[in-house]
């Protein structure tokens, strides 16, 4: 090969990644998720906010985050393509006493102060086909009522996706 096909070649190649380079910047524009935010504030005594994530037209994440006074919980529902739920996970946080029971007003109980340290944790983790349960795993030794947790998320996708098209988010 010669000094000028070598350059012919170096060029031409050149200019071919820059091209991919451009296609899959567009590439990545085009996958960027849309977030859409929902105030549940009315659920919970401190306040709730839900989280969806939209891939293109598709609900793809919906993330529930609610603070109360004894506690807090986090929900995380992944969905499928088709809008059917494939897997939820979910933290219950209790703390030990109210979180604004400190100093001065815990003596005054007669109660302890509020300690993040000494709250109870509990991590589930529920695993869906055909909207069931097929499987899950928790942190706690509870029974768990699977029939009430498949109704609780459906009706919780509901809801999102009744908000959703509320707001004409999708126009």
């Amino acid at each position: 090969m010669n000094r000028r096909t070598f350059l012919r070649t170096l060029i031409w190649t050149g200019f071919s990644l820059k091209s991919n380079i451009f296609d899959f910047n567009l590439f990545i524009k085009e996958k960027i998720q849309k977030i859409k935010t929902i105030d549940i504030s009315d659920e919970s005594t401190e306040g709730g906010i839900i989280t969806c994530f939209i891939d293109g037209d598709i609900l793809s994440k919906i993330e529930i985050d609610q603070c109360f006074e004894s506690g807090k919980y986090f929900k995380k529902i992944l969905l499928n393509k088709d809008g059917s739920i494939f897997r939820v996970d979910e933290v219950k946080t209790v703390y030990n006493v109210p979180f604004y029971i400190t100093g001065d007003l815990a003596k005054e109980l007669g109660s302890e102060t509020f300690d993040v340290a000494k709250s109870i944790v509990t991590e589930n983790t529920y695993h869906f086909r055909n909207d069931k349960v097929y499987q899950y795993a928790s942190s706690s030794n509870e029974t768990i009522d699977t029939r009430k947790v498949e109704e609780q998320c459906r009706s919780r996708v509901h809801f999102v996706l009744s908000k959703i098209k509320d707001s004409n988010y999708y126009a």
